[in-house]
């Protein structure tokens, strides 16, 4: 983590988003951090594209009808993993996600019963890494792939590893 300010962040609240002083701050100290604060800034503009269709793909293949209360919850849940993707991708560690989010979340995920379990899980957070390839430029995809790769591969209790095909 190369600012200290996304070190304080990260201490306080790794899971939001830069207001436009912090983008400016980091951006006029920091001319490195110019295309990941880019990369951010176009990820959160697509972040509810992006997070609906993932979600939307996997209400389509597992029935979840009988649990209509999960769509406003798995959008919170599926939108704070992106939002750490995002806030670890501006910080270029992986640990941090892993560490603050990941493991936590596949404990308490693991605890519910999804139709299709572990396939939806994987279905959501490959159809977020799809979506984010889908909806943002290569260049920003790129830089952000790695923490959606990341949280795809974590998230399942299964430990495979799925890569982008």
């Amino acid at each position: 983590m190369s600012h200290p300010l996304l070190q304080q962040i990260s201490k306080a609240e790794p899971g939001r988003y830069l207001t436009e002083q912090e983008v400016y701050r980091i951006a006029s100290e920091d001319e490195f951090m110019k295309p990941r604060l880019q990369a951010a800034k176009a990820a959160q503009e697509k972040e509810q594209v992006i997070v609906q269709a993932a979600i939307k793909a996997t209400f389509k293949k597992f029935d979840f009808s009988v649990h209509d209360y999960y769509e406003g919850k798995c959008y919170r849940d599926v939108a704070m993993v992106y939002r750490y993707c995002v806030f670890s991708m501006l910080c270029n560690d992986t640990s941090l996600l892993e560490n603050k989010l990941l493991y936590w979340m596949r404990t308490i995920i693991q605890a519910f019963e999804f139709p299709g379990r572990n396939d939806s899980i994987r279905l959501t957070y490959a159809g977020m890494r799809r979506e984010a390839w889908n909806h943002l430029s290569q260049e920003h995809a790129r830089l952000l792939d790695p923490y959606l790769e990341l949280a795809e591969n974590v998230l399942p209790a299964t430990g495979e590893r799925h890569n982008r095909e």
